[in-house]
Parts: structure tokens; sequence; C-alpha cells
């Protein structure tokens, strides 16, 4: 729907049944992910941690949380409650970064 320049609204469903084409029933769907996720020797996990995951993954990466909120449907707002403490540990290692380059700096004697 996203390529065609539609969002998902709370009514739209992503699964389907491919029989019948008609929403998926929740615990068929829950059962058949958690088959596959087993069959692959992956670490339990639900469909929705796999949306945070996709989510922590696009911030690690630095894409912009507006273009993340788009993406997931969401306000950015909702993207900096949810994952607000993402975006705290980034901005920690940006500090820290800064820090040990300044610090490079001043031991090489550059001028920062």
């Amino acid at each position: 729907m996203l390529s065609f320049g539609k969002k998902l609204e709370v009514e739209d469903y992503v699964f389907l049944s491919l029989e019948s084409m008609i929403p998926m029933p929740l615990t068929t769907l829950h059962k058949g992910f958690k088959r596959i996720v087993q069959r692959a020797g992956l670490k339990e996990c639900t469909i929705h941690s796999l949306r945070h995951s996709h989510a922590t993954i696009l911030m690690n990466d630095s894409v912009p949380v507006r273009a993340i909120a788009e993406r997931l449907g969401n306000t950015p707002e909702m993207i900096y409650t949810t994952y607000g403490h993402v975006l705290r540990e980034m901005e920690d290692k940006i500090i820290d970064t800064f820090d040990r380059a300044i610090e490079t700096g001043a031991k090489s004697g550059a001028n920062l």
C-alpha cells in the first residue's frame, strides 16, 4: 500500500487468507508465525516485536524519525514516546564519539 502512496488505516488488514482474501484470524497468524520462528531456530518473538525491531534498526542507522513514523503509520511524537530510550542511547553514543574526537585532537595538538 505504501508503494501506491496509501497509508494503512486502523481498519486495514495486512494479513489476508490466500484462499478467501478475508482477514486472517489472529490465532492462525500467531500460530503460523510461531511455527516459522521455531523451524528457523530463532529466539521466540512475536509479529509485533518485528515492528519494534524494524523501527530500532532504522533509528540505529540514523534514519530520520519523521521517515520512520511515516513508514510505521505513526506520528513522530509517537515514535519519540515509544522509542525514546533508543534515541537517548543514540544521543549518549554521539556524545561519546564527540568526546573521543576532542581528546584525540587535543593529544595530537590539532586546533578544533
